[in-house]
């Protein structure tokens, strides 16, 4: 049988506009997710699904890197992600 560890990272750059955003992430297992080289969620465990939140401000629109890194072990896996804008 193949293996059940594997790792996952993704990496964009996204435009967005003034103001507060909100990141979330469901997964199984570990997860960390980073705009512009800073943590805003660092579940680096191994568990069942799980749901994280994180937020960042931007004084002014511009474009951001967001990076997800994610890792399985073993059993079941998920991996999902949201960004969305905070209502400020």
């Amino acid at each position: 049988p193949g293996s059940e560890a594997f790792g996952t990272l993704a990496t964009t750059q996204l435009p967005l506009g003034p103001g507060t955003w909100k990141v979330w992430t469901n997964s199984d297992d570990g997860v960390r997710v980073w705009v512009d080289g800073e943590a805003v969620i660092d579940n680096w465990t191994w568990h069942g699904p799980t749901r994280d939140e994180g937020s960042f401000r931007l004084d002014a629109g511009r474009t951001v890197e967001l990076r997800v890194e994610h890792f399985e072990l073993n059993g079941y896996s998920i991996l999902e992600f949201g960004l969305e804008k905070a209502g400020d």
